[in-house]
């Protein structure tokens, strides 16, 4: 059960509503009405989700409503309508969703907000009853939740322990700096988590009277997108929710204009990273008319090149600032957030700050130029162009997010094909002129909320922001200066070699076709038609950080930092960002501990240009002091955050136990890196290609493939002496025995255990191994939510996964089960862990668990199919860990073939008392 909490630091996306007045509604497979008694609803017939129906209930009721005795109180009674209602008894409807494939968990089924409450099933359509059940089930969560007191009392912990997994620094500063952000909104002071106080102290009719003032049909939306009957659909509606209540409750979702420049400090000594954001609260205005939207589409154009422009100079040499961007999104009901945030260095930090005023005010008045103004109307174009191409290839999120956005901002639904054509027709007519006038109302409000977060000892005062304002203000400024590049030259491939291709296999069934090159090379072909003008590229080879020598470790782990700061494949990291962008790709070189990859996302324009950006990546470097030097400082950053953050020592010193303080898993140690060894690192890893296979997938022609991966691709030698000595990868034992390893770390009384078991790399030797090892991931989550969450009811959630990126190197890997409890009933919570996984080996797993794993997995497989990114994962999955790739894409057969005796063996194989080691987080104070 998710909260969102929106804050100074989130990743935002621009979404916009489009709200033109339409008398008619222009979407034959969209049906949007309300019944007598108020309810919306929205249905949408969507055939590319084959199978499956998205349903939601959504709840026009958030934090933002509560008085201050009910504070999280609309989180809490999220929580409780899954422990009972009339037709369901409590947590029925979990152990329901399981038996039909439709996973359940913490985050999965149900989130709050500031200004709503969503509950949501993904309901697989083998069988009609079920889709008719799952009405049931939100028609109950609408009307006839249980509520009984000792449900309640019982539901507290868990909330609780949701509560404790929150807190920390990131909490903190979230919540100071909101209470500024939204003064003189209903938001303020309302975070949806609540106030543990209450949460501990809450009276049940506090929850039954919330309940039954909000929870009215008026309040409420119910949403249907998926491969159905959507007349089907409205009568179960119909059906289901037309109870007669005309009861309203009246709120104000409130935001009153901001008339002066604010400020917001926050120290924290747990805060390793100096931040300055500018943010300006806006009352949403509601888009009414084609100008609404041809100016939201000139803002972005405005917003992308100032973007662009903020990137290049933090790669300049003795950059003030780390990194900047701008945003803009309506982010809460009736409120749009535009800001500016600045990552700051730590000693040169109001310097940073007026070098991003300075570049806002250049825009202003020098307007933009010729070259980025078609280098970002080119971009965004092409992008619309690949939406228009796969309107039938949309996700049923897509439109049940719409759908939410409408209802909460009571907007008129718009369909997608008319945002297309009328986006296009903007696209076409926008000038350059337009966007000069447009800058003027470019991040133009003075009355700016500026949150500074700084590390303890730190310090910007008010006078520090305002005095370099102040300068800003009166600088004459430079004009701009044209950034143009020589895209030829940049792609410009280098042949070392002559190019052949010794071998060609193609696999009819699973339309694979594998390329063996005369230089060592393997290229596997997967032409698939699940979105038009995608393609994935992804290159990898084993051998990585991990397998130099330990004097040359450190130098390893920043490598690919090294290799980006750079500028990948000869190209500046500035000119590549803008060759990209025209692209329309992505491109990134990563060496990890035991592997090396290359990946990039392209569209058929690119095609042949991204396999001369791979011929780049192995044949020219650029490597240059002043990258270095940068790609150091970066580091330095980083491990001021890693210090300081208890997540990250956590995680960190955990990672040491579990390995046995193996020099994988220790910080980098800045004293022993030098630029020669990373470079030879680098020209080492990323020069040869015979240890690496290349695997395309998406829309391509398989025949111009071959032709660019035998000109580019086997045209680079192989004969290419090492410049390091590449090792064996070091074995590890992983630690093990019963002694609990105990991390202090943090104010904050949180905790959280990490139970690890020592797993033999034997007992995973085939492609039925690892389907079973998938399965187990079903079955022990469901074991030990029954146990920690329904029985002992002091644990939010829990996590388990097997760690192999080690595999398959080492003899050992790891299963890892994580979860948060109390700081004095996390040793009590780890033992029942392990024994619940641990009791298998004796009792086994229940019929009923490994019947539902099955379920699971297998709807898990079939959404994996439409996507071109889940078949790339499995494909270099199976050539990393040399499995049949044709078997690891037909997986299903292998489900059903597997028995219970069979997955019983193998669960006895996994879980050992005497294999496995626990670390404990707990706060700095406790002994």
């Amino acid at each position: 059960m998710k909260k969102i909490i929106s804050g100074v630091f989130i990743a935002i996306i621009l979404v916009l509503t489009f709200t033109l007045s339409a008398k008619t509604l222009n979407d034959k497979d969209t049906s949007i009405g309300t019944l007598s008694n108020g309810i919306t609803y929205y249905v949408k017939k969507n055939e590319f989700e084959k199978e499956k129906a998205s349903l939601r209930l959504l709840v026009n009721v958030g934090s933002a409503l509560e008085e201050e005795h009910e504070r999280g109180i609309a989180h809490f009674l999220e929580h409780m309508v899954f422990r009972g209602s009339k037709n369901f008894k409590d947590y029925e409807v979990v152990k329901y969703l399981e038996s039909i494939g439709a996973e359940f968990g913490p985050d999965t089924n149900a989130f709050t907000s500031f200004d709503r409450t969503c509950y949501m099933l993904e309901v697989p359509l083998k069988n009609e009853k079920d889709l008719e059940k799952a009405f049931l089930i939100l028609s109950d969560f609408a009307f006839e939740a249980k509520l009984d007191d000792d449900k309640i009392e019982i539901e507290k912990n868990i909330v609780l322990d949701e509560l404790r997994r929150g807190l920390g620094p990131s909490m903190r500063l979230t919540e100071k700096h909101f209470d500024v952000m939204m003064k003189n909104t209903v938001y303020q002071d309302r975070m949806p988590i609540g106030k543990e106080e209450i949460i501990k102290n809450v009276k049940p009719q506090v929850i039954k009277d919330f309940y039954k003032k909000w929870y009215v049909p008026k309040n409420m939306a119910v949403i249907a997108v998926g491969d159905f009957d959507k007349d089907k659909i409205k009568g179960y509606i119909e059906k289901y929710f037309s109870k007669n209540i005309t009861k309203e409750s009246n709120f104000d979702y409130f935001v009153n204009d901001k008339n002066s420049l604010e400020y917001s400090f926050y120290n924290d000594p747990e805060i390793g990273f100096s931040l300055v954001d500018f943010i300006s609260i806006k009352k949403t205005k509601p888009i009414i008319s084609k100008k609404d939207i041809k100016d939201s589409i000139i803002f972005d154009i405005c917003q992308s090149v100032f973007n662009e422009r903020l990137y290049d100079i933090s790669k300049e040499k003795d950059s003030p600032f780390m990194s900047a961007g701008a945003y803009s999104v309506p982010i809460l009901k009736n409120m749009t957030y535009q800001g500016i945030t600045v990552q700051l260095w730590e000693n040169n930090q109001i310097e940073g700050v007026k070098s991003v005023l300075y570049e806002l005010k250049r825009i202003k008045q020098n307007k933009v130029t010729q070259d980025e103004f078609l280098r970002v109307l080119n971009s965004k174009k092409s992008d619309l162009e690949k939406e228009k191409k796969n309107l039938d290839k949309i996700d049923n999120r897509y439109y049940f997010q719409s759908f939410m956005d409408t209802f909460i901002n009571k907007n008129r639904y718009f369909s997608i094909n008319e945002i297309l054509d009328l986006t296009s027709e903007f696209l076409n007519e926008i000038t350059i002129d337009d966007i000069s006038n447009g800058l003027n109302d470019f991040f133009n409000d003075e009355n700016y909320t500026i949150c500074v977060t700084l590390p303890s000892g730190k310090k910007i005062t008010e006078s520090d922001i305002n005095q370099a304002i102040a300068q800003v203000n009166i600088a004459v400024l430079e004009k701009n200066i044209q950034n143009s590049f020589n895209e030829e030259e940049l792609l410009k491939p280098v042949f070392e070699t002559d190019s052949n291709i010794v071998k060609v296999i193609k696999n009819e069934k699973t339309n694979i076709t594998e390329l063996k090159l005369q230089n060592g090379l393997t290229v596997i072909l997967k032409p698939t038609d699940l979105k038009k003008d995608e393609i994935i590229i992804n290159g990898l080879a084993l051998m990585g950080a991990a397998n130099v020598d330990s004097s040359m470790i450190d130098s390893a782990k920043i490598a690919s930092r090294y290799f980006s700061e750079s500028g990948i494949c000869g190209i500046s990291p500035t000119s590549l960002s803008k060759l990209l962008k025209v692209k329309n790709s992505t491109f990134n070189i990563n060496l990890s501990y035991n592997q090396r990859s290359i990946s990039c996302n392209t569209v058929n324009d690119s095609f042949e240009d991204m396999f001369k950006l791979l011929n780049r990546a192995f044949t020219c470097k650029n490597y240059s002091t002043s990258a270095f030097d940068r790609t150091v400082n970066l580091e330095k950053e980083d491990q001021k955050v890693k210090n300081n953050y208890p997540d990250y020592i956590f995680y960190e010193k955990a990672e040491n136990i579990l390995n046995n303080f193996s020099l994988i898993s220790k910080p980098v140690d800045l004293k022993n890196v030098n630029s020669k060894d990373a470079e030879n690192i680098l020209d080492t890893f990323f020069s040869s290609t015979k240890d690496f296979t290349i695997v395309i997938v998406g829309d391509f022609d398989c025949e111009k493939a071959i032709s660019y991966s035998e000109k580019y691709l086997g045209s680079i030698s192989s004969e290419k002496n090492p410049k390091i000595k590449i090792n064996n990868l070091p074995d590890i034992e992983f630690s093990q025995n019963e002694d609990i390893e105990y991390v202090k770390v943090g104010k904050e009384k949180k905790s959280q255990a990490m139970l690890c078991f020592d797993l033999e790399k034997n007992a995973i030797k085939q492609e039925r191994d690892w389907i079973k090892l998938f399965l187990m991931r079903y079955i022990a989550k469901d074991s030990l939510l029954d146990a920690l969450r329904l029985k002992n009811a002091k644990t939010y959630g829990v996590v388990n996964y097997p760690i192999w990126y080690f595999y398959p190197d080492l003899k050992h890997f790891r299963y890892v089960v994580s979860f948060t409890g109390p700081v004095d009933e996390i040793e009590m919570i780890n033992k029942i862990a392990l024994d619940t996984l641990t009791s298998t080996i004796f009792e086994g797993i229940s019929v009923e668990k490994f019947e539902n794993s099955k379920k699971i997995l297998k709807v898990e497989t079939q959404d994996s199919k439409k996507y071109n990114e889940r078949i790339m994962q499995t494909l270099t999955g199976a050539y990393l860990r040399r499995l049949d790739p044709e078997l690891m894409l037909s997986i299903d057969s292998i489900i059903d073939d597997i028995t219970f005796e069979e997955m019983n063996d193998f669960v006895k194989q996994l879980f050992s008392k005497q294999k496995n080691k626990t670390v404990i987080w707990i706060p700095e104070e406790k002994q």
